[in-house]
């Protein structure tokens, strides 16, 4: 060991940089995935349909049992 080496100084040594080490690209982790933003005026189009659905499913069953209840008014 010479003087003006130290200990340390081999601890804080970048990887790679005595070329014995693997390179740096094999030694940081892989990025996160990377996901698409949230497109906040499709996301609330597809939650406003999906209400009007609900709403409208509803009221053509209420139809349906409005009309079974009247039977054959027109008849009578």
């Amino acid at each position: 060991m010479t003087g003006d080496e130290s200990p340390a100084a081999g601890a804080n040594a970048q990887p790679g940089a005595d070329g014995a080490s693997a390179p740096s690209a094999a030694v940081e982790p892989p990025a996160p995935a990377q996901t698409k933003g949230l497109n906040a005026v499709a996301l609330a189009k597809e939650v406003i349909l999906d209400r009007l659905q609900g709403l409208l499913e509803w009221l053509l069953n209420r139809l349906k049992r409005y009309r079974a209840r009247r039977g054959n008014w027109w008849e009578k």
